[in-house]
């Protein structure tokens, strides 16, 4: 008999990093074989403008310094370090990609130098928990730039660097990926090291261009942002760079990362049967849980918080189950989420066809599956749940391992039917009933390749 599994999964790829950069001691450097920043008091930086564009994995960034040199002539040695946690491999290089300094209009060579066993007071976060990188690898850019005496001017940076994230991928051991958060971080304090280590302005932009709302983004060190079309701005005058923390960039990219994915679902034709052990008067069948609309939702009609209840999906012939998810809560509005029941834990029963056999299996007894009580995040897309889905049921892609769905169905069964029943509920504000607003369903079609 076929195992079934909940929400396995591996680690695709992470890392993280944290750019600027500013003058630096040479003659340390080459004595040392450190890297330290030097004050440079007779060279002003009057404004620094910082463009950051978001992309699905990556960020694409633009720092613009503009320098006055207050004395005589000088050459100053220049380094942008980019750090790398523990996690990351030291020797993949293209983490960051398109590296160019450009002072005025003239493109610089750089060299490179890594350092290992850098001390990190910054904390990030890899799959939901924190991590104090005390030890990070510093890959430094290093050029010289050349003031003539009194003089004004402008130097560029620009580079494209990996986000900080975790994926897990599907297949096998899981029907799903997940995709973390997106993030970047950025330390202003090295701009600092210039003059009186006072800016007389700094603009920073960051050009959401692909479709997210204001809920998918997580702007840290920073606030007030001005927001047009996705495009957030804000201006700082007399900017004491060594007075901020780094400037923190958190993107939610599941609802676009998952959208293939989501698609993959089957329709609710696929369902013969849906049933309930009760319902609230009115328009909370559980009919409502496979109409594709998260502004319905079934609703349980018993007294009390619902623990108990449950729901049962019968399904058709012909058809290869292999994952369920739902949408916890009345997901209508914050304000029917927030009032209303939602299911802490559950366990599941399975009635599992093979041959002329029919098996009920009974998964979790024991141990309930618990869920997270989490805060409604935006749902753009008319199929696409996924940020806001809960696994009930995962299989893997199982049958993958056979030559034909058949033959997989005859050795190991298929699923004819599953029933949900609530152990345990997160209190509403207002109402004791639980809700569900949706219910999809993931696999193939024996009739398919």
């Amino acid at each position: 008999m076929k195992q079934f599994t909940f929400c396995l999964s591996f680690i695709f790829s992470s890392l993280v990093a944290f750019p600027n950069g500013g003058p630096i001691d040479g003659i340390f450097a080459q004595i040392q074989g450190g890297i330290k920043m030097l004050n440079q008091s007779e060279i002003e930086l009057t404004r620094e403008n910082l463009n950051i564009k978001v992309y699905l994995n990556y960020f694409d960034v633009e720092v613009i310094y503009y320098l006055k040199n207050h004395g005589q002539s000088n050459l100053v040695s220049y380094g942008f370090p980019v750090d790398l946690s523990p996690y990351q491999n030291e020797n993949e290089e293209d983490y960051v990609e398109g590296f160019s300094f450009t002072f005025n209009d003239e493109k610089l060579s750089y060299d490179n130098k890594l350092e290992r066993g850098v001390q990190s007071e910054y904390v990030v976060a890899f799959g939901g928990k924190s991590y104090t990188c005390s030890e990070l690898s510093r890959n430094w850019y290093l050029t010289e730039l050349e003031f003539e005496a009194n003089s004004e001017a402008v130097l560029k940076v620009n580079y494209t660097i990996t986000a900080n994230y975790e994926n897990y991928n599907g297949g096998g051991m899981t029907y799903f990926s997940y995709y973390s958060d997106r993030s970047f971080i950025y330390d202003v304090k090295p701009a600092g090291f210039w003059g009186d280590g006072i800016v007389d302005q700094l603009n920073i932009t960051i050009d959401t261009w692909i479709d997210i709302s204001e809920e998918e983004i997580v702007i840290r060190g920073f606030d007030n942002f001005q927001i047009q079309d996705g495009v957030y701005t804000k201006t700082i005058s007399d900017f004491k760079p060594k007075a901020y923390e780094p400037l923190f960039i958190a993107v939610d990219m599941s609802s676009l990362l998952n959208y293939d994915e989501v698609k993959r679902s089957l329709p609710s034709s696929v369902v013969k049967n849906i049933r309930c052990s009760s319902q609230l008067v009115g328009n909370y069948s559980p009919h409502n849980l496979i109409d594709d609309d998260k502004n319905t939702a079934w609703v349980e009609g018993v007294k009390g918080a619902g623990i108990g209840e449950w729901i049962e999906v019968e399904f058709i012939d012909g058809v290869l189950i292999e994952a369920v998810t739902f949408l916890n809560g009345y997901t209508k509005s914050k304000g029917t989420y927030i009032t209303n029941n939602k299911v802490k834990s559950y366990k599941i029963d399975v009635t599992i066809e093979q041959g002329d056999s029919v098996i009920v299996e009974e998964f979790y007894k024991e141990n309930e599956i618990p869920l997270t009580d989490r805060s409604l995040r935006p749902m753009k897309y008319r199929s696409n749940y996924y940020s806001m889905l809960d696994i009930i049921l995962d299989n893997g892609e199982w049958c993958l391992s056979y030559p034909t769905l058949e033959e997989c169905i005859a050795e190991s069964g298929k699923i004819k039917k599953i029933r949900f029943t609530i152990t345990d509920v997160y209190k509403g504000t207002k109402y004791d009933d639980i809700c569900i607003s949706e219910m999809k369903f993931y696999g193939s079609f024996m009739n398919s390749n």
